[in-house]
């Protein structure tokens, strides 16, 4: 399983999003509130070490996005979405990485806020950054 399959059986199993939705969407999100759409933002590779066999230790950084649609009419809307942004955060910063490819791996997750809102004002898109960085042999 790669990790962007993990990730998002991950985000399907936070007991607040399993309880409004089972369908996490890769690459996409529709303009229903309560729905979710992961993406990959991109990844990277550093050289840790070099070895006389020609092999290497790498770092890597996986990237992902993940958007969600949530109500924004009001104030107390708004509110509800940001408090709810942030346990999710905190649920992915607690999880298990077992499931991932690597050793030495480790999630964040950052910048819950509203990224764009729709031209009715009833609901917006949150961007939630998700950085997973672990080391591999090469």
């Amino acid at each position: 399983m790669s990790n962007l399959e993990v990730l998002r059986q991950i985000i399907a199993d936070c007991p607040a999003i399993s309880l409004l939705t089972d369908d996490i969407h890769i690459d996409w999100t529709n303009s229903q509130a309560d729905s979710y759409g992961i993406m990959p933002t991109g990844r990277t590779e550093n050289i840790i070490a070099k070895y006389i066999d020609g092999s290497k230790r790498v770092g890597i950084q996986e990237d992902y996005s993940l958007y969600i649609r949530k109500y924004t009419l009001d104030d107390f809307s708004r509110l509800e979405s940001s408090n709810f942004n942030m346990s999710l955060q905190e649920y992915l910063t607690d999880i298990s990485l077992d499931g991932f490819s690597g050793e030495n791996k480790q999630i964040s997750a950052n910048n819950g806020s509203m990224f764009e809102i729709d031209e009715d004002g009833a609901s917006g898109l949150y961007l939630i950054q998700i950085n997973y960085t672990y080391e591999k042999e090469k």
